[in-house]
């Protein structure tokens, strides 16, 4: 539906009552309005979109009344803002009017009618007929609020198009109105809900509760891939962007930034080794201390009994050059191996008694030789200080080095964040938080993982179950025939949706390519723009001459020239029929690339209603002549510095 006109009443710099028609013929489908910066010349979009979407998109509905207006209002006195559009082909079939009232008491405005929206359809048959629903008309019959940014822009922000393409997916899918197809399948999941119902009917008490249980398991696992998904998604695109920022870091920025880059990535995989030798010291020192700490607490002990032993050795007591258990047999029997009586109280009996005294007993004697030997090799050990002492010293040597490396990274990236260079700053705290981010994003996705495979195994073992329980029947079969068939279909409407979201996605990218390849005025240094599909959203990629990502580093009227090709394709693939409104959309691009694109950009958008608010340095003389043959309708914005009013008038 085109813009036919806007009538303007009060409205900030537009003083009274302000009408411009809007041109509607197909060959002349541009309607020009220039104006210097400060009369009004965005207020005039800002009127059309408070008048289509009041306060939830032009937030400041305290300042909607003109100064002028306000200033003069006597006490106790009332005035309204009001604006109003109307649309259709040819004649006006609807409109829409927004109006708020203000008053003065006691020399102080303020809103005395809270704002309002009216709309009216035509009926052929009744004439002029109110809607009931004014919102969710506008939303049906014209365009969303949420994909409104697509299709009314401020050209001058338009260098932020594809900063954040968390979103664009899924507005580019709206767009496409992939979103009715999303709507079937959501029915057809509903339907499939509903044959499952059917064939618990069937089932026996146990195979309910099991099949229960199985679904329940199901609906939870499904929940947890679907979280995998997202964060794997996610994931790509944090890689994806980190390593646009470091090739940023790397190419875009002066030598001596390069250079410390390259520094950090250094001393960041020396970090990553001085941990990992850390942890090896660690353990090293664990080991050591399970074999040796015994020794080092007995060592005391250990030398005084091997000293006992040297000193009875030295004497010639150990080895004893008699067994006591010879003497003992001597004694018992009575009589010498020579023959001399050993008779009780006689002198040759006392003598034997006496070195039987002093002998050591024989298990203590065994004990002492073999002891002796154990306890010299136990003593070996005793280096622990040594081998313990090295390895302290090269854990405080390690420690101290990364120390040093910590600081000098801390170093770099504050020389960085000082960095005079554009985007340094920004691109370096990014990267942190994006690292930061997939670091907990792998910890969460390690539980998932865990959890799902917990569930698939839990899922096996309750078929197993359901199929020794089942109960065989006619009806039971044809219920489960009726949901896999429902199943089937549900299936192949993913497949279908998927098919034309890719269909959509390479002719948003091959036309976007097109035009872009058209207006931009530095071909050779580009060689492609591709849109990627990550999952959960898109990202725009342009390459450069050498085939690297070059989107975060080209100048501010580049991307203005790749914003414009994007919007001239989007509506390509679009299924709405609304005007596209651009401020200032060559404010950031130079004069000889200014006339390429006024006389590629017709070109593009041919079949749609096009209105451009711009200065009078982007409507030059020679800017103007390349479009005039598809203007309709032209426009100046005069302001009166007397009155602080706007109004429009024909361009001449």
């Amino acid at each position: 539906m085109k813009l036919l006109d806007v009538t303007i009443e009060n409205f900030r710099q537009y003083g009274g009552k302000t009408t411009l028609q809007i041109s509607n013929d197909p060959k002349k489908n541009f309607t020009m309005i220039q104006g210097a910066n400060g009369t009004g010349k965005s207020n005039l979009m800002s009127a059309i979109l408070w008048c289509m979407y009041g306060n939830k998109v032009v937030k400041d509905s305290a300042g909607l009344l003109n100064d002028h207006v306000e200033k003069t209002l006597p006490n106790g006195g009332s005035v309204k803002v009001k604006v109003t559009t109307r649309w259709g082909e040819k004649e006006p079939e609807c409109s829409i009017e927004r109006t708020c009232e203000y008053s003065k008491e006691k020399g102080k405005v303020f809103i005395s009618v809270p704002t309002s929206c009216v709309v009216n359809q035509i009926d052929r048959g009744e004439g002029w007929n109110k809607v009931a629903m004014p919102e969710w008309f506008i939303e049906k019959y014209l365009i969303p609020e949420e994909l409104v940014g697509f299709f009314f822009f401020d050209g001058e922000k338009m260098d932020e198009y594809f900063m954040d393409t968390s979103k664009v997916k899924t507005n580019v899918e709206k767009i496409a109105q992939i979103d009715v197809l999303t709507g079937a399948i959501q029915t057809i999941k509903e339907t499939v809900k509903s044959f499952w119902s059917d064939c618990k009917s069937f089932a026996s008490p146990e195979e309910s509760v099991l099949r229960t249980r199985e679904e329940k398991l199901s609906t939870e696992m499904t929940t947890y891939e679907a979280e995998r998904d997202a964060i794997n998604d996610r994931n790509k695109a944090i890689d994806e962007r980190l390593t646009a920022i470091r090739e940023s870091l790397l190419n875009n920025s002066p030598a001596v930034i390069k250079n410390l880059e390259r520094e950090r990535r250094g001393h960041e995989a020396r970090r990553e080794i001085i941990a990992q030798q850390m942890g090896g010291i660690g353990t090293k020192k664990a080991e050591i201390i399970a074999s040796s700490l015994p020794v080092v607490f007995a060592i005391h002990a250990l030398n005084y009994s091997k000293k006992l032993i040297d000193d009875e050795t030295q004497r010639g007591v150990l080895p004893p050059n008699i067994k006591n258990t010879f003497l003992e047999e001597l004694l018992e029997r009575g009589v010498c191996i020579c023959g001399r009586d050993l008779k009780e109280g006689t002198e040759h009996r006392k003598e034997i008694e006496t070195l039987l005294e002093t002998a050591f007993p024989d298990d203590a004697v065994k004990d002492a030789v073999d002891g002796k030997y154990v306890i010299e090799d136990l003593l070996k050990r005793t280096d622990f200080t040594v081998r313990y002492s090295e390895l302290l010293r090269n854990e405080r040597s390690l420690s101290e080095e990364l120390k040093q490396v910590n600081t000098d990274i801390q170093g770099i990236s504050v020389t960085l964040q000082k960095s005079n260079v554009g985007e340094i700053m920004e691109l370096d705290s990014e990267r942190k938080k994006l690292e930061d981010e997939r670091d907990k994003n792998n910890v969460r996705k390690g539980v998932i993982g865990n959890k799902i495979a917990s569930l698939y195994r839990e899922i096996e073992d309750l078929k197993v179950e359901i199929s020794k329980s089942s109960k065989k029947s006619v009806e039971r079969e044809k219920a489960f025939a009726v949901w896999e068939y429902a199943k089937g279909i549900e299936a192949d409407m993913e497949a279908v949706k998927k098919k034309i979201v890719d269909d959509v996605r390479l002719r948003l990218e091959e036309e976007t390519r097109t035009y872009f390849f058209n207006m931009i005025w530095k071909k050779e240094a580009f060689s492609n723009v591709m849109i990627e599909d990550l999952g959960a959203q898109y990202k725009i990629s342009l390459k450069n001459e050498y085939g690297k990502e070059s989107l975060g580093r080209i100048s501010a009227g580049e991307r203005q020239v790749l914003a414009l090709a994007f919007t001239a394709a989007l509506y390509h693939v679009s299924g709405y029929d609304v005007p596209v409104i651009i401020d200032t959309p060559l404010g950031r691009i130079s004069d000889e690339p200014s006339e390429n694109i006024a006389e590629s950009l017709p070109n593009y958008l041919s079949d749609t209603q096009v209105v451009m608010l711009m200065t009078d340095k982007e409507y030059s003389q020679a800017v103007r002549k390349k479009l005039l043959p598809h203007v309709g309708k032209e426009y100046k914005i005069v302001y009166d510095e007397k009155t602080m009013c706007s109004k429009v008038v024909n361009y001449g």
